[in-house]
């Protein structure tokens, strides 16, 4: 997928959680989708993404887990989108939220809290994206 498609996908991944979260049985599944919108945001923001599709020996795997997130983030980190904003994107949005996912372990307060810092996050991520072309 290239950059746009990421793009998309993050937009319309956080339409789905709008919805999602309305519905008190499905706030799990909602929270499963802002760590996706997370890292269609994180491939979009990266310009090195589209490199990798057209050049093959380029490989940069998504940044879906702790070690690709933090090499995605040194390539995107910008005086707009700070490193340490990203860090803190990948604590609440994969550290809490797709933890939840699976473990149903916080509190509906603040899974609440985490939704919407969350959420904020991937909208800060999408921004980069949008002002990096993709």
């Amino acid at each position: 997928m290239n950059r746009a498609g990421h793009l998309a996908e993050a937009e319309a991944m956080l339409k789905l959680v709008t919805q999602l979260s309305q519905d008190p049985d499905q706030r799990a599944t909602a929270a499963e989708a802002v760590w996706g919108a997370t890292v269609h945001a994180l491939s979009a923001a990266d310009t090195e993404h589209e490199t990798t599709l057209t050049q093959p020996n380029v490989n940069h795997d998504a940044p879906n887990q702790k070690r690709t997130f933090l090499q995605a983030a040194n390539r995107v980190a910008n005086s707009n989108l700070p490193y340490s904003t990203l860090l803190a994107c990948l604590d609440d949005n994969q550290g809490k939220l797709h933890t939840y996912f699976y473990h149903i372990n916080l509190s509906n307060a603040a899974l609440s809290v985490s939704m919407i810092d969350g959420v904020a996050y991937v909208q800060r991520i999408i921004a980069a994206a949008q002002a990096a072309g993709a």
